[in-house]
């Protein structure tokens, strides 16, 4: 279990990364280029940010799964069967929301919509996905260190009894 959930750890810090990035190029693009070099610099932020939420999606998506089969059964045999409700629920709305920038990129991909109308989409579900997504991992990270103290109390009683 120690094993998984620093593998858990690890992907939180690249979440978080992630969502940092994201969010230095949503302040820094320009939504109403005036001049062409303002619109190409907007263009490839744009597609910056468009290529990193591809890579967030597979991440969360990839992420999820971990949890809810190898993890959160374990959290309900310690008991923790109530903050496991909680963490599947926010998994949900996450889920939603990550649905919704694949949806908005698939849109993009089949030149449903302008890129400006695409990113306009994509900025608000941005803000949504980091403001929950930070929540659920800071909530999940207190759930992992006191299931790795419980597991190294259980180890360390399992050496006296010995």
């Amino acid at each position: 279990m120690e094993t998984i959930v620093k593998i858990l750890i690890k992907e939180h810090n690249q979440a978080k990364r992630m969502l940092s990035e994201m969010k230095e190029i949503i302040q820094k693009l320009n939504m109403n280029p005036k001049e062409p070099n303002e619109n190409f610099e907007s263009l490839v932020k744009a597609l910056s940010l468009l290529h990193l939420l591809s890579e967030f999606a597979e991440l969360t998506i990839r992420h999820k799964n971990i949890e809810e089969y190898s993890v959160y059964p374990k959290f309900k045999d310690l008991g923790y069967a109530k903050e496991v409700k909680a963490l599947e629920e926010q998994h949900e709305t996450i889920s939603k929301l990550v649905n919704e920038i694949i949806t908005i990129l698939n849109k993009y991909k089949d030149r449903e919509k302008k890129i400006e109308q695409i990113l306009v989409e994509v900025v608000n579900v941005c803000e949504k996905v980091s403001e929950m997504y930070i929540k659920h991992m800071k909530f999940e990270e207190h759930l992992f260190s006191k299931i790795l103290d419980n597991e190294i109390k259980v180890k360390e009683t399992q050496y006296i009894v010995a």
